[in-house]
């Protein structure tokens, strides 16, 4: 059951985020995000709590088959209706993959707006999972949004003791970039570049656009 929790990154769509890199070079684009969720059972009643876990595990199964079977509109309904009615973890993948069906589908607001859900603390998520709904949000408004919002989105996630610190930064650069502040997005990504804790292809990635913007400056 455990790989089912490591299928949430699987589609991730970066269409816009690469487009607004265009302008400084086309470099390949990754946001490995790794989750990792402990469970407990209940005592007293184990057999009843496993046999329900099993039932749920099998919708979340069943709609991921549809999913890969190309039946996006199928899945999109089984997941909106987990994300509503389910609760703990699989409510929260249901709702992320609901939020990410929509973005690949086109549908910016709506993706959103079931990432906001998430963070609005009608889903119980657990911090790792709240914490890439934000992410995810971000990005989806980082060449539509107001300033104002995707910066407010960002703050908290830049944090010295966030996990996803690296990435949110990355986007505070690219937010400065499309905004013509060269030289803050220059600062914001060579600290990424420099930086030993950050991922290697991230820390790549980073000085490949503090080199581009160099050279088209």
């Amino acid at each position: 059951m455990s790989d089912i929790f490591d299928e949430v990154n699987e589609d991730v769509r970066r269409d816009q985020y690469i487009r607004l890199w265009k302008a400084y070079g086309k470099y390949g684009v990754a946001l490995l995000v790794a989750i990792v969720l402990g469970t407990a059972s209940g005592v007293g009643y184990h057999e009843f709590t496993e046999s329900r876990a099993h039932a749920v595990s099998d919708r979340y199964e069943t709609a991921i088959h549809l999913l890969q079977s190309g039946n996006e509109e199928a899945a999109l309904t089984a997941f909106a209706d987990m994300a509503e009615n389910l609760s703990g973890s699989y409510q929260v993948l249901a709702a992320l993959r609901e939020a990410a069906i929509l973005s690949s589908g086109g549908d910016r607001d709506g993706a959103v707006a079931a990432y906001d859900r998430i963070l609005s603390g009608d889903i119980g998520a657990p911090a790792p999972l709240h914490d890439l709904a934000a992410l995810r949000a971000a990005m989806l408004l980082i060449d539509s949004g107001s300033r104002d919002e995707i910066e407010n989105r960002l703050a908290p996630l830049s944090q010295d003791d966030s996990p996803l610190r690296y990435s949110a930064r990355e986007l505070q650069g690219l937010l400065a970039l499309q905004y013509g502040e060269i030289e803050t997005a220059r600062q914001i990504l060579l600290a990424i570049s420099q930086d030993g804790y950050a991922p290697p292809a991230l820390r790549a990635r980073a000085a490949a656009l503090v080199a581009a913007s160099r050279t088209s400056s």
